[in-house]
């Protein structure tokens, strides 16, 4: 099976992406952050919304506004933040969390 992957631009030139060793990506002022798996970082000019387009998958989920994670690198969620496996978390509202665990198949209580 073919892994799919996005084409971004870096100060090294064009990079091709495998699309699940992306783990988060997240808005700033002046661009869109990407972690990697492998510990690498680009910082990309066009905003968040531009990048989920490329992104189009079940695998990835808006935690705020401004936080795009990927689920297959999900650790753990707890009552307002959720975990990666790299151990990063994010905070996430009441709201954005029933969707979340929704999505993960997991049972919802209030």
């Amino acid at each position: 099976m073919k892994k799919e992957t996005i084409t971004i631009s870096s100060s090294q030139g064009k990079k091709k992406i495998q699309k699940d060793q992306i783990l988060f990506c997240k808005q700033y002022l002046v661009g869109t952050l990407i972690e990697l798996t492998d510990g690498n970082h680009y910082l990309m000019k066009e905003k968040l919304d531009e990048l989920s387009q490329f992104l189009q998958t079940d695998a990835f989920f808006f935690v705020s506004n401004r936080e795009l994670v990927n689920l297959e690198h999900l650790e753990a969620v707890f009552s307002d933040q959720v975990l990666l496996n790299n151990q990063k978390t994010f905070r996430i509202n009441p709201i954005r969390k029933m969707a979340l665990l929704r999505r993960i198949g997991q049972e919802v209580s209030l």
